[in-house]
């Protein structure tokens, strides 16, 4: 019992020491470092600027992004409003270039007779050029249907045949998404093909 209780204190400090360093960056070009939990799909950030003060709340009408720091990396957050939404959502910028990819992270559960559960991770993909406000999604919502996918992939990379091409014969599929926009963005805007 007691090596459990220390496995779960180290987890909770883990937890703890990886919000620390979180950036907001504000609408008005200043910026904040704070604690905060981010992740994809929040209308608000919560965030206190010390471990002891109080829980401040904040949304898009302020924040333009947020970069959440790890010992080897970081994750930037932006706000996007979703084509055919009102109100901004939180997403994860995956890559940025002449086309910039965002993600929001959910679990979807499903209920079966008898008292059964299911639960499944899934990630939403929406593209925008440049650093537009306003995102499309890309995968199908997490239904996953590889046609529409492939549909939306030839208006959206109208202007490289040969991505265009590999998506069709189903060389890249809707599970290479980051793949296909790196490789849009670093090969077919530079003529590297």
């Amino acid at each position: 019992m007691k090596k459990v209780f220390l496995c779960i204190l180290f987890i909770l400090s883990l937890n703890i020491y990886c919000q620390k360093d979180v950036t907001l960056f504000f609408r008005n070009g200043d910026s904040l470092k704070v604690i905060s939990h981010l992740y994809s799909g929040m209308a608000k950030i919560k965030y206190r600027v010390s471990e002891d003060s109080k829980k401040i709340k904040i949304d898009y009408r302020k924040v333009k992004k947020a970069v959440k720091y790890y010992t080897s990396n970081s994750v930037t957050y932006t706000y996007k409003i979703k084509k055919n939404h009102a109100t901004p959502v939180l997403l994860e910028q995956v890559s940025k270039g002449k086309i910039y990819l965002y993600k929001l992270d959910f679990t979807r559960n499903s209920n079966f007779g008898g008292g059964m559960s299911m639960s499944s991770n899934h990630s939403e993909y929406y593209v925008c050029k440049g650093d537009d406000d306003i995102v499309t999604t890309f995968n199908a919502s997490g239904i996953f249907i590889e046609n529409s996918f492939r549909k939306k992939s030839e208006k959206i990379f109208n202007d490289c045949p040969v991505l265009v091409k590999k998506i069709k014969d189903k060389i890249l599929k809707m599970a290479n998404i980051p793949e296909i926009v790196t490789f849009y963005n670093e090969k077919c805007l530079t003529n590297n093909l």
